[in-house]
């Protein structure tokens, strides 16, 4: 797999095409401004595509998840600036 290089601003603008084949060969290039890192480039095709249901049977939801909060009516009656 190719090594991380690291880059001025000026050297990603003049070769970005070069550039974006290397991280897409599964690279990374590091983009520094005045010698210190500003961004990353990496391949977006090394995250995983999610599943659906993949967190099934992992956490519950309680049964009065949708119920109202008791103190709900309270804030909402309550005014937004203390009176003087």
């Amino acid at each position: 797999m190719p090594s991380e290089d690291h880059i001025t601003i000026r050297e990603l603008r003049g070769h970005l095409a070069e550039h974006l084949r290397h991280v897409r060969a599964g690279g990374s290039v590091t983009i520094t401004s005045h010698g210190q890192p500003v961004a990353r480039l990496v391949p977006v095709a090394s995250l995983a595509p999610r599943r659906a249901g993949f967190m099934r049977g992992e956490f519950t939801i309680p049964k009065d998840f949708d119920d109202p909060l008791q103190d709900m009516d309270a804030s909402i009656a309550a005014p937004l600036m203390p009176r003087k």
